[in-house]
């Protein structure tokens, strides 16, 4: 009784809030029914390893078959597909799954506001949730597609909370559940393959100047050994040792490719993409073949290095500020054909200032209000993490996890920043959110 009293009276004092909370998981997942835009050519791998897992035992990437091809054992890590898996128990529709999803969401926004009262902010903590799921749409999209973006988001905030739970309570079994849940987001994604190096370094640092526990120390082994039971694991399904074939993939479409668009324009570059791959198919072993499209890829690279570096530079400001049109219309299901669809960084890049009016010319009024909104709130979200990184009312502990998350995430996606990308690493970029938001309310709006 106790406990369901505590309950009734946190919903009484948030109702307003946690009605908008409703009311926008309820919008979006109305928006998947109807549109039914919740697939992208992810999706399709997710589901198939779902699917073998179910009927097989193993994680395959691809439609079960008497023929198999090696990447496909390696392309997606494991525990989307087992989440997929489990909430299809209940019945055999991709929307239960997103209805989950959006269970989910709803709690870790609930959880995400405990974080910042733990951090000592107390005013517009509510607001600040309502202002970024307005104004930032591929949060509610990712969460309503069947991707694991908003999974690895779930388990980056987990991590992150036990982390503060951690220096509040003094306990380092909050650490040991920091790296476990480090773990399953590494095995949700591969994008954090290589955070075991940074979490390391953090994990020692933490142990020498908070309190010396060994657990601390011991449990920051269990990411580098995950990666490396992975990796064997793939070695035993393909010859090759390595995390995700998506490295491969990613290596020639991405960095390789982005360098080769500047150079010879996008027909030429995938002509050239094209005949790598061809010859890279004359060769029967996987080890072999991966490792000639890899050399191939990286030759491209270091014969351009400072295109390059424009290259991963440009994606990394794409990640900070880009609206993610495309996943917006394609989830309304209204995204034109490939040959048709403008983007403003091309056009920018090929026209310079022409292209900037050639594209608000040929794009709609109200496709360039949400998009000006979007930017805006990417805009103010960047300046929130700048700002955070210097202030000196959060635990430096804090600062130095937070930034150096955010920096490695936008690092590694790189060229591939894309805007349901940064959705990981969101909610940590929205801690000085509230702060900004009294400093603007007490410096520009009227007192009473």
């Amino acid at each position: 009784m106790k406990y369901a009293s505590q309950v009734f009276e946190y919903i009484n004092r948030n109702r307003y809030f946690l009605a908008f909370l409703v009311c926008i998981h309820a919008l979006y997942f109305g928006c998947a029914l109807h549109f039914k835009g919740i697939y992208n050519a992810d999706s399709i791998e997710y589901l198939d390893t779902a699917v073998n897992l179910s009927e097989h035992g193993e994680v395959y990437n691809y439609t079960w078959s008497d023929t198999k091809r090696s990447e496909f054992y390696t392309l997606r890590p494991p525990v989307y597909g087992i989440f997929i898996s489990i909430f299809k128990l209940i019945g055999n529709s991709d929307f239960i799954v997103l209805f989950f999803q959006n269970v989910l969401s709803f709690f870790s926004w609930i959880f995400f506001i405990r974080i910042l009262k733990e951090l000592g902010l107390q005013a517009n903590l509510q607001l600040t949730v309502i202002l970024v799921l307005l104004f930032f749409p591929i949060q509610m999209i990712m969460v309503n597609c069947i991707l694991a973006d908003h999974l690895l988001q779930v388990w980056l905030l987990l991590s992150f909370g036990s982390i503060v739970f951690y220096l509040k309570t003094n306990k380092p079994v909050y650490i040991l559940l920091h790296n476990i849940l480090l773990v399953l987001a590494v095995m949700t994604k591969p994008v954090m393959m290589y955070f075991w190096i940074p979490n390391l370094f953090f994990c020692i640092y933490l142990f020498f100047i908070h309190k010396r526990q060994m657990l601390v120390l011991v449990s920051s082994l269990l990411l580098p050994l995950s990666v490396f039971f992975w990796c064997s694991r793939n070695e035993s399904k393909t010859g090759s040792f390595h995390f995700s074939s998506i490295k491969t993939q990613n290596i020639l479409d991405l960095n390789a490719g982005g360098v080769l668009s500047i150079l010879e324009g996008d027909e030429r570059a995938d002509s050239i993409k094209k005949s790598i791959l061809i010859s890279a198919e004359s060769i029967t072993n996987y080890k072999e073949r991966t490792e000639y499209i890899t050399s191939s890829a990286i030759e491209i690279i270091q014969n351009n290095k400072c295109v390059y570096a424009y290259v991963h530079a440009k994606g990394m400001v794409n990640f900070m500020l880009s609206f993610g049109m495309v996943d917006m219309l394609e989830f309304v299901k209204s995204r034109p054909q490939q040959k048709d669809e403008i983007s403003l960084v091309r056009e920018i890049e090929l026209n310079g200032f022409e292209g900037l009016l050639n594209y608000f010319q040929e794009t709609n009024l109200l496709k360039l209000l949400c998009m000006f909104s979007v930017v805006l709130c990417n805009v103010v979200m960047l300046a929130s993490t700048v700002c955070f990184g210097f202030n000196r009312s959060f635990n430096p502990i804090i600062r130095i996890y937070v930034l150096v998350l955010i920096v490695y995430v936008c690092f590694v996606c790189g060229p591939g920043g894309y805007a349901r990308l940064k959705m990981c690493i969101m909610p940590l970029m929205l801690l000085n959110m509230p702060t900004m938001i009294s400093f603007i309310k007490n410096r520009f709006l009227p007192q009473n």
